[in-house]
């Protein structure tokens, strides 16, 4: 199979849509005071006492729900860890390429490592939060989730550093 040639239009069609992604996700984040919890393997999460960016009971919903999903990571259950996904997602992935997508993209997700939550916003139905391993501290992803039957699922995460464009990036636009 040959490599399919990309457009200089596609290219900066692509990058227009990451920078723009980057900038709803800072406009989201921006103003929410950071705020850490450290959570190991089978210990219980301390609630925060603040909102920092999120309504209380948001928080302490969204992060159960990545806890939940990390840790059934951590085990290699990957189609417990799929059913923390929202029901659209589910739909148009398999465990198999969910398996596949987690090991080459984000085997940070297997280590079951300690994680801190950072910034918080949410818009409706919609949520974004921001979740750093201590282990490796440029590892952070940011969140996007989605408000179901009163439920937030998890609907994407994406490296920080694929979000945020490096100045190399910016040059070639």
């Amino acid at each position: 199979m040959s490599p399919k040639l990309i457009s200089s239009s596609e290219v900066n069609r692509q990058w227009v849509g990451r920078i723009g992604l980057a900038v709803v996700t800072a406009v989201m984040l921006l103003g929410c005071a950071s705020k850490t919890t450290t959570v190991m393997p089978e210990q219980s999460l301390a609630k925060p006492e603040t909102n920092n960016g999120c309504p209380q009971q948001t928080r302490i919903d969204i992060e159960d729900r990545i806890l939940a999903q990390i840790e059934a990571l951590g085990r290699e259950s990957f189609d417990e860890a799929l059913d923390h996904a929202s029901l659209a997602f589910r739909k148009s992935i398999d465990t198999s390429s969910f398996e596949a997508m987690i090991r080459t993209g984000f085997p940070i997700l297997l280590d079951n490592g300690t994680v801190s939550f950072g910034r918080c916003q949410e818009f409706g139905d919609r949520a974004m939060i921001e979740v750093s391993f201590r282990e490796q501290p440029s590892a952070s992803l940011i969140y996007s989730l989605g408000l179901a039957d009163s439920q937030w699922w998890i609907e994407a995460a994406a490296p920080l550093s694929d979000i945020f464009p490096n100045q190399e990036e910016l040059k070639a636009l």
